[in-house]
């Protein structure tokens, strides 16, 4: 048994290296669309975004009058909007849903096989992270989002509209139109993926039918709803399956946060979630800790940034002294646990004193004065001015007289 218990250390201390060694920050975005309406990029998905969360990310950027081609795919997604407003049209199995109109900082759910098509019909640009859950697709080849585009160049091999692949008589039964009908409906089309359209007045449209509420909502705004957590040092605010229940169908999840200049968010890990976490705004850093106490990431962030923290891995996000830093997290639990380290709400508070003195080895007047120094602060945490810093020499400290009695009242309890 002992050496089967050794074996399993030398074995699990090797999977910590090789976590370790994965850079969690994926290459990219790389463009790989381009067109006058607008474009596409997209992060290495052979990265921590596919070893870990089972994910892609890609980044829609539409100029005015650009839009979006509708499209299905074969995975669930998640679409936050990073900047402007759009029309969208989200359409389920029961007909279109209640979807209309995107702004800035709203979470759009988009089940398998939804239809989802957006038009930029205003003057600024819109641009938007998007999310897929790519977990579903495993065991199929590699880790790949399916995209089934309605509209489309015929000749175009990756973005072909879906109805391609059926014969003209089959669409001409199908549509109860005669063939020459349904060659100029597909040879019409010379864009694909994303167009842009001439803003002119339309021809009188059909009635359109009514919105379908079956489903619910697909959308929750993180920036103009009342934040969750508010302190001196920022705010935060999430949406979960609590609040949006069709994040449950996806199994997605988001969270928006806005740090002041010099604040931080505590280090925290989640025990059921992965965290992509795209940089909207402002400047600050990051680190990351692995098994072992390794240092796994330690980097400046800004405005575009995107890294994939693995759940377990503790991470802490700090503002710059001058700047602010924001950035939406998209998690890969409906309903994700988040454990910290520090602040009102430290896992360290949940222990005893005395094995607190133990297992940090010092002086009780020492931790102490940690346990109390974050007594009223939760999450978003203002940074001390130095003077009230606790120096090296009081964590120095040795505290051998009381090592002895803490351990053994640990064992005692």
């Amino acid at each position: 048994m002992a050496r089967f218990a050794v074996l399993a250390l030398l074995v699990a201390l090797l999977l910590a290296g090789v976590c370790c060694g994965m850079d969690l920050v994926p290459r990219g975005p790389t463009e790989i669309l381009k067109t006058e309406g607008g474009c596409i990029k997209q992060w290495e998905p052979d990265s921590a975004l596919g070893h870990y969360a089972a994910a892609g990310a890609v980044e829609v950027t539409l100029e005015p009058q650009g839009v979006l081609l509708p499209r299905y795919m074969n995975t669930p997604s998640l679409l936050y909007v990073v900047e402007g407003s759009a029309m969208a049209r989200l359409v389920t199995s029961l007909g279109p849903s209640n979807l209309h109109r995107l702004h800035q900082g709203d979470v759009v759910a988009v089940p398998e096989g939804f239809v989802l098509g957006v038009h930029n019909d205003g003057q600024d640009k819109f641009r938007a992270l998007g999310v897929a859950d790519l977990s579903n697709t495993r065991g199929k080849g590699a880790m790949n989002a399916s995209i089934f585009f309605l509209f489309g160049n015929r000749e175009d091999e990756t973005l072909a509209p879906v109805i391609n692949g059926f014969s003209k008589d089959v669409l001409a039964a199908a549509w109860n139109v005669d063939e020459a009908t349904v060659e100029k409906l597909l040879t019409s089309q010379k864009g694909a993926g994303i167009i842009k359209v001439e803003k002119k007045e339309s021809a009188r449209a059909p009635a359109e039918p009514e919105p379908n509420t079956f489903f619910g909502d697909f959308s929750f705004n993180l920036e103009h709803t009342q934040a969750e957590v508010v302190t001196r040092g920022g705010s935060l605010n999430f949406v979960t399956k609590f609040k949006l229940p069709i994040l449950e169908t996806i199994g997605l999840s988001a969270a928006h946060t806005k740090l002041k200049p010099d604040a931080l968010f505590a280090p925290t890990w989640s025990a059921n979630a992965h965290h992509i976490v795209y940089f909207t705004r402002g400047k600050g850093r990051i680190q990351v800790a692995g098994p072992g106490g390794k240092t796994v990431l330690d980097r400046a962030v800004g405005e575009g940034d995107l890294v994939v923290i693995p759940k377990h891995f503790p991470a802490a996000k700090l503002a710059a002294r001058a700047a602010p830093l924001e950035w939406v997290d998209v998690m890969t639990s409906p309903a994700p646990l988040s454990f910290f380290l520090a602040g009102a709400n430290s896992v360290y508070k949940a222990f005893p004193f005395d094995v607190l003195v133990a297992g940090f080895n010092v002086d009780p007047e020492v931790e102490k004065k940690v346990l109390h120094a974050r007594a009223h602060e939760a999450m978003i945490l203002t940074r001390p001015k130095k003077s009230s810093v606790l120096s090296a020499a009081d964590v120095e400290k040795a505290a051998s007289d009381f090592f002895d009695h803490a351990v053994k009242g640990f064992f005692d309890m």
